[in-house]
């Protein structure tokens, strides 16, 4: 049976086999230094190639204590705000905030370790996958950004551009573009854009994901029924003719194929995007959004065979067919 601890902070000192105290170490000030030294210290050996990166010395004196801290956590690019955003003299000053920045020092002890044990290729591996999806992840905002530009009238963003002055600049256009319009005609958002908890934002992601399966599933009908449609148009003699208008010398076969394939190869193509236009939906797109069953819609899908309409069948016809 698994043993049970008071906390995580405790459980990660057993599991790193470090002989300290969760309690005492959060609430007294030394031993609270002597972990974030000893902890450091082996963060600190297991990124030797990181020399910017130095352990908080073990008789700092308390006025330099934050200051050290601030350094490291720096250095060490910190993701959590908590950490590093509240000011200096009040970052640190609970037990509470004690126990979550020496959680997340030992969390990062416990991954260190654990990649240690790792073969070096699976790490290689990991690193250029990594660098694959870091690079496809700023293809791909760059191509938003172009568009988002293209759309303002804007230049596009040059090679080495500066994001902060990129969005600056695209917020102004939006703004100037917004005022510009009639009352209410961007509407209300659906969802809030701003104080979502964490839990609200795993919905709103769980939302996207069943919106991107509907769309994939709805999508795949869509190809089925039209490669069969097509495919039915290939069963007749007068298919295989030999024909020179769309293709020279060709089939009327490989005419079909050279007219369907690029459409259908853009529908292939096309995605539900995900969170960001989920999170762009408004009130009122609901009425721009033309139904299949509308006018235009109908204007393509109508065909003079609709209007034919099937003659009386024979009783012994239908009984043969029955």
């Amino acid at each position: 049976m698994a043993p049970k601890y008071k906390n995580d902070l405790a459980k990660c000192f057993a599991l790193l086999k470090l002989d300290y105290n969760w309690k005492t170490t959060c609430e007294d000030l030394n031993t609270f230094v002597k972990a974030l030294s000893d902890i450091t210290a082996q963060l600190t050996n297991a990124l030797k190639s990181h020399e910017s990166i130095q352990p908080i010395p073990p008789d700092v004196s308390p006025d330099n204590l934050m200051k050290s801290i601030e350094a490291f956590l720096t250095a060490y690019e910190c993701p959590y705000s908590a950490l590093t955003d509240p000011p200096l003299n009040e970052r640190f000053d609970t037990p509470e905030k004690r126990m979550l920045l020496l959680r997340f020092l030992c969390t990062e002890l416990m991954a260190h370790r654990r990649l240690a044990k790792l073969p070096q290729s699976t790490i290689s591996h990991a690193s250029q996958a990594s660098h694959q999806a870091t690079t496809e992840t700023n293809t791909e905002l760059a191509a938003y950004l172009n568009l988002a530009c293209s759309a303002l009238g804007l230049s596009a963003p040059a090679v080495g551009f500066n994001l902060a002055n990129t969005f600056g600049a695209i917020g102004k256009a939006v703004s100037e573009a917004i005022k510009r319009c009639p009352p209410m005609h961007m509407g209300q958002s659906v969802l809030p854009l701003t104080g979502l908890s964490d839990r609200q934002w795993s919905q709103v992601a769980r939302i996207a994901a069943l919106l991107q399966q509907e769309y994939a599933s709805r999508q795949a009908t869509l190809l089925k029924r039209s490669d069969v449609t097509v495919q039915s148009f290939k069963w007749s003699d007068k298919a295989k003719v030999h024909i020179g208008h769309f293709v020279p010398s060709g089939t009327q076969l490989q005419a079909i194929a050279a007219v369907y394939q690029p459409f259908r190869s853009t529908l292939a193509k096309s995605a539900f995007p995900g969170i960001p236009e989920l999170l762009a939906v408004r009130d009122n797109m609901i009425l721009r959004i033309e139904k299949t069953s509308g006018v235009h819609g109908r204007r393509y899908t109508s065909c003079p065979l609709n209007k034919i309409l099937i003659g009386q069948v024979s009783a012994l016809l239908c009984f043969v067919l029955d």
